[in-house]
């Protein structure tokens, strides 16, 4: 059950939060046991204390039940399945908790029935209604759209549904359809709310980058390397363009509205972020050893650090939450190995445009 209610959030205002709860969790964090994936109860805690900050959860009704025995099965796994087990009477088997948070704008309220998964696997009904209760938290979140897609699988669609939405606002039937057009991503959503596609600076009409002579046009949209590295040139060549115009009255004015995410043009200029391939998917391919070593190599020649590095490939939306350069799709990191080696048309080295891509999407100067 869902309710709603202290509705504070300004008509068609962007579902920002919601966006945010629908995201999919990396690989790293997805377990399974009995052929289901899930995700560990302080995973989703830690997730929805990130997007909607502190939430009650109560404790509605404790559900008590009768278990019947199992005889023994002298093949079992285990040990206590070899003994089989003994009836219980009135014993913790669930109950239901309401979950309340504010997301955008709107107090949200969820109750939901946790389960306890093996009542014979706990010693009493203390540890059973523990038991229960993260069944139910996991639940109710789910209710948000946080870890629906481990649900939904290959059904899944919300996280692209809501990013349609904030990019181009309409009517959420349009959006589906739009969604529905496109194949669906290999991994977890961006993070933050920054659009997939390059964003021009203010000032700036097109936002196109002008492709190299490294390959065609056709061949630097399909790699998302290039569209990180590309707009960080653009970005560090414009950001010395203003520097000289404070003193020489040449370039662009400087950069307003900072911290403000602005929407994705509407022209060929700003092309959606292609996902990474990921570890477990049939077009994945392992790196080579000396390629990851090549790419740590160029980190620190680029006065970044490791942990930095790690942090903006797991934040950007095209590595699809991936950290570590050896978990990455083999050709993506040659390709930005390449591009961290390049030096850019108007001088700017391809390891000046990675820090400062690092600095943007970190929100901070890397050391």
């Amino acid at each position: 059950m869902i309710t709603t209610d202290d509705i504070r959030q300004v008509p068609e205002a962007p579902m920002h939060d919601l966006t945010q709860l629908a995201r999919r969790f990396p690989q790293g964090f997805i377990e399974r046991k009995d052929g289901i994936d899930y995700v560990a109860h302080h995973v989703v805690t830690q997730r929805l204390l990130s997007i909607v900050g502190p939430f009650d959860f109560e404790l509605v009704e404790i559900i008590r039940g009768d278990v019947a025995a199992a005889a023994p099965v002298p093949n079992g796994k285990s040990r206590r399945a070899r003994a089989g087990t003994s009836a219980l009477h009135n014993v913790v088997v669930g109950g239901v908790w309401r979950l309340t948070c504010e997301v955008d704008g709107r107090r949200v309220r969820i109750e939901e029935i946790g389960d306890v998964g093996d009542v014979h696997n706990w010693p009493h009904d203390g540890a059973r209604l523990k038991d229960a209760a993260s069944d139910a938290l996991k639940r109710c979140a789910m209710r948000l759209g946080l870890g629906l897609h481990l649900w939904a699988q290959e059904h899944y669609f919300l996280d692209r549904q809501l990013w349609a939405i904030l990019e181009q606002p309409g009517s959420t039937a349009e959006a589906e359809e739009a969604v529905a057009r496109q194949p669906g991503p290999a991994g977890e959503e961006p993070d933050g709310l920054e659009a997939p596609a390059a964003e021009p600076d203010a000032g700036d009409g097109s936002g196109a980058v002008a492709p190299d002579a490294a390959g065609s046009a056709e061949e630097h949209a399909a790699d998302p390397a290039d569209d990180q590295l590309d707009l960080a040139e653009q970005r560090a060549a414009d950001r010395g363009r203003q520097r000289r115009g404070r003193t020489t009255g040449e370039g662009s004015p400087a950069r307003s509205g900072r911290g403000r995410r602005r929407p994705v043009p509407a022209d060929d200029s700003a092309q959606p972020a292609r996902r990474m391939p990921v570890r477990g998917m049939a077009e994945w391919e392992q790196p080579d050893k000396g390629l990851a070593e090549r790419f740590e190599a160029l980190v620190e020649a680029a006065e970044v650090s490791v942990a930095d590095a790690r942090e903006f490939l797991r934040r950007s939306p095209h590595y699809s939450g991936v950290s570590d350069p050896r978990n990455m799709h083999g050709p993506t990191l040659a390709r930005l190995v390449e591009r961290m080696g390049q030096k850019g048309a108007d001088g700017a080295s391809g390891l000046a445009a990675f820090r400062a891509k690092v600095e943007e999407v970190l929100g901070s100067k890397s050391g």
